[in-house]
This record gives C-alpha cells, structure tokens and sequence, in this order.
C-alpha cells in the first residue's frame, strides 16, 4: 500500500511540475486516490490499534498524531 501511495504521490509532483505525459493516473485521479487509500489506512490503525482502549481512543490517537507532528511543525515555523 505504501508503494501505491508513493506512485500516486510522484504522479502529482510530475503534474505539478509540467511532466504531465508521464503521470500514470494524472493530477486529479491521483489524489483522489491517495486520500482514498490514505483514509482507508487510516481507518486500518485505528481499528487495529486504538478500538482496545475503548471511549477514550481518540485522546490517544491525537496525542500521537500531537507527538508525531508538531516537532516537524514548530522547526518549519522556526524557520519560515
């Protein structure tokens, strides 16, 4: 799953960048499926990961997703 999504994401980069001939499934359908994938990979974790914690998965979820992505942010936010 995780090929197809770099497939699709490549197919958006090469649109984005002028290359669309050589894009497989072009800008539009490629993101169109690589946030259906995602959503369904998504839905995957979660049920696999999170759906033993009972009512309180979702504070578990989000502090992850917290952990996981804020350092990136707050560097890029230094930065810019």
């Amino acid at each position: 799953m995780g090929l197809l999504r770099l497939v699709l994401a490549a197919g958006v980069i090469l649109v984005h960048t002028g290359n669309a001939q050589i894009s497989l499934a072009g800008g539009r359908g490629s993101v169109e499926c690589f946030f259906v994938i995602s959503g369904y990979y998504m839905g995957l974790v979660i049920t696999s990961r999170y759906s033993k914690l009972g009512d309180i998965w979702w504070i578990t979820f989000f502090t992850s997703r917290l952990w996981r992505f804020y350092p990136i942010y707050a560097l890029s936010v230094l930065f810019t």
